[in-house]
């Protein structure tokens, strides 16, 4: 089995410091698959000065899952708001390591500049992720995109750019190189990840089916010590590259 890295190829990270309680019991989500669990690398300063403030590293934040979870929930619904209000412009918005803007500079200055009252409060902007935002806003453009018929598809898939693509799975890899590799050859199972509530067992039994259909990217079940909403933000990460890889 190969071995992932916990830390996703993720430069940056912010959250709240009291995570939310969760609201209900969930159903028991399938029984994980044995990976050995890597230490996440520490917090990357970008220079940029505002409310939004780096709390937490990767490691510390993903230690609660049911926090990380609704933080990414709430993060779809800022998105939804920012891209009603500035429409295909908030894809500038859009940040990370594998981008022209690794630090998310642009979606932070964009949110501190009071841009976008109407979706988050001042006071909210201190425990706001920027990496949690960014693959939310990616997220909704991917919902309204295959909304329009105009998602990706798995067809006729050339080996060589996808393999340049999602990079080698034969040696140690991360959860970045298995999402980008999924969302090449599953992005209908990927869509079925992104219908689901962030966290719930319904997320978690379509990770499952994701991996399972998916062999060739290197799971066949769900790994161990990676919690689902980094699983679900390498997805969407990896679909949006794709998708837009030529634009």
């Amino acid at each position: 089995m190969k071995h992932l890295s916990l830390a996703i190829a993720l430069s940056l990270t912010t959250f709240a410091t009291e995570a939310l309680a969760q609201s209900s019991q969930r159903p028991p989500a399938p029984s994980p698959q044995s990976v050995p669990q890597a230490r996440a690398p520490g917090i990357m300063s970008n220079g940029v000065e505002g409310p939004i403030r780096r709390r937490l590293d990767m490691e510390r934040l993903f230690q609660n899952p049911s926090a990380a979870s609704h933080a990414y929930d709430r993060s779809l619904t800022i998105a939804s708001c920012v891209v009603n209000v500035s429409g295909k412009r908030a894809s500038k918005l859009v940040g990370g390591p594998t981008t022209n803007d690794p630090s998310y500079s642009n979606l932070i200055r964009a949110m501190n500049s009071g841009r976008y009252p109407a979706c988050i409060d001042a006071g909210e902007l201190n425990g706001l992720s920027p990496r949690f935002l960014s693959s939310a806003i990616a997220e909704r453009f991917l919902i309204d995109e295959g909304a329009a018929g105009g998602g990706v598809k798995a067809v006729n898939v050339n080996a060589d750019s996808s393999n340049a693509f999602h990079g080698d799975l034969k040696g140690e890899v991360t959860i970045d190189n298995i999402g980008r590799c999924i969302a090449i050859y599953s992005p209908d199972l990927v869509r079925k990840v992104m219908e689901t509530e962030s966290g719930s067992a319904a997320e978690s039994s379509a990770l499952s089916t994701l991996y399972s259909q998916t062999p060739q990217c290197g799971l066949t079940g769900l790994p161990e010590g990676i919690p689902s909403t980094a699983q679900r933000m390498a997805l969407v990460d990896g679909m949006y590259a794709w998708a837009h890889r030529d634009r």
